[in-house]
């Protein structure tokens, strides 16, 4: 079975649905807008996905969190 978590787009707030199977690694970001520090996620897929990457508001720990609640 496919497990999957919802996370959002730091661009615009979009939802995106990932497979958690797909993720190879989690990295914090920050992103310098104008005067602004804004601290994104940058999850980074494995070869498999047709992405490679994106950034989401989600912080790494809440992030893991979602995927501990599924494998219980």
């Amino acid at each position: 079975m496919m497990d999957f978590i919802k996370l959002h787009n730091a661009d615009n707030n979009s939802t995106v649905i990932i497979r958690i199977e797909l993720i190879a690694v989690i990295d914090t970001d920050t992103i310098i807008k104008g005067d602004s520090n804004r601290t994104v996620s940058t999850i980074f897929l494995k070869e498999e996905a047709d992405m490679k990457e994106f950034k989401v508001n989600e912080t790494p720990e809440r992030i893991y969190e979602m995927i501990e609640k599924l494998r219980q």
